[in-house]
């Protein structure tokens, strides 16, 4: 999940693949350069919200809300740690931390609609 960096620091990363082959390939574009700029962000989004609106059988709305929030608490996570200067290790620290929860999200997806 990390790798040591020329410079020793610990840098983590944690990956996302789909079983759905048109998901997992849009996530492996995005991959290609390491990083996700605003736009392709916000086209993951776009098309996450898309495919949740083809389901009409059961109320979605709270799921797009609580994705939304999730995403806009890191975020403010992040903005709040750069005000604050945050050190290496205490970034590294939050990072995992964080990374903890999502591991929990996915954990709780495996757990539940996974298994439909």
């Amino acid at each position: 999940m990390g790798r040591v960096t020329d410079q020793g620091r610990f840098d983590m990363a944690l990956r996302l693949s789909s079983s759905f082959s048109a998901l997992d390939t849009y996530l492996r574009a995005f991959d290609a350069d390491q990083q996700m700029v605003p736009k392709e962000f916000l086209l993951l989004r776009s098309d996450a919200d898309v495919h949740l609106s083809h389901v009409t059988e059961i109320a979605t709305g709270a799921f797009r809300q609580a994705a939304d929030t999730l995403v806009e608490t890191m975020q403010a996570c992040a903005l709040e740690a750069r005000k604050k200067h945050l050190s290496a290790e205490q970034r590294e620290v939050l990072k995992e931390a964080v990374e903890h929860q999502l591991g929990y999200v996915i954990a709780g997806y495996q757990s539940t609609l996974q298994r439909l």
